[in-house]
């Protein structure tokens, strides 16, 4: 959302974000904001106490098919196609508590969005892992589902720990390299192109989400040591974040 106009009531604050007067309030005093009053009594928040509180509760569409909570629990492994390895990840990537992920997860497998299953990756070795992931088949999601999911913006207060290095399960991507070595700060460039050039879906996943788009954008216009299809997805991949 590029702009947010400048005076809400709580109640247009509420329908905005997706949730009650009381949560808003709450959170207001949480944040120490100091909103206006109208002649009333009434409170009025400014553009700045909307953005404020849009990164503190985040933000999910009015529907009565989910609570709030299994709304950020589906967004969040929505965003994340190749699954999360517990219910604490899937709690840490939706901002909400475990036990809260705990059960919004049961909910969302009774009803056929999400499961629990196992999949190869490789860890130097292929190795077997039980992961949360969308539910693909039979795909469960209608269109007006998925335009609800893109909208949903996850509060943002307790983002998960940047990643700086490569994890090890990527090591065979990287065979001629020291993965110690490696930095996403300072090696970006080196990591995208070895990830892309070696065609590991769980790699590229993983670099979608950790990568800057500079690093992809790079790639798409080093003509020197590349192929046509490989800048062309580079390209894509920057187009698309």
């Amino acid at each position: 959302m590029n702009t947010v106009r400048e005076s809400w009531s709580t109640p247009e604050l509420a329908a905005w974000l997706g949730t009650s007067i009381h949560r808003i309030h709450r959170a207001a005093v949480a944040a120490h904001l100091k909103p206006s009053r109208t002649s009333q009594g009434h409170l009025r928040f400014s553009g700045e106490d909307a953005i404020t509180l849009l990164h503190l509760l985040g933000r999910t569409p009015s529907r009565d098919d989910f609570t709030r909570e299994e709304f950020f629990v589906l967004a969040a492994l929505w965003r994340r196609p190749f699954g999360l390895r517990s219910a604490r990840l899937v709690a840490r990537a939706a901002r909400v508590s475990t036990a809260t992920a705990v059960k919004a997860l049961s909910a969302l497998d009774r009803q056929g969005f999400v499961e629990h299953r196992s999949v190869w990756v490789s860890e130097a070795v292929a190795t077997l892992v039980t992961v949360w992931v969308i539910r693909l088949d039979p795909f469960p999601f209608t269109d007006d589902l998925a335009r609800s999911l893109s909208s949903t913006v996850l509060p943002s207060t307790r983002p998960a720990p940047a990643q700086t290095r490569v994890p090890a399960r990527f090591k065979t991507v990287f065979w001629n390299s020291d993965l110690r070595r490696l930095t996403v700060e300072a090696n970006a460039n080196v990591i995208c192109q070895s990830i892309l050039e070696q065609s590991n879906v769980d790699a590229l996943g993983w670099a979608i989400q950790v990568l800057p788009k500079s690093a992809f954008e790079t790639l798409a216009g080093r003509q020197r040591g590349t192929t046509p299809k490989l800048r062309r997805l580079a390209a894509d991949i920057a187009a698309s974040l």
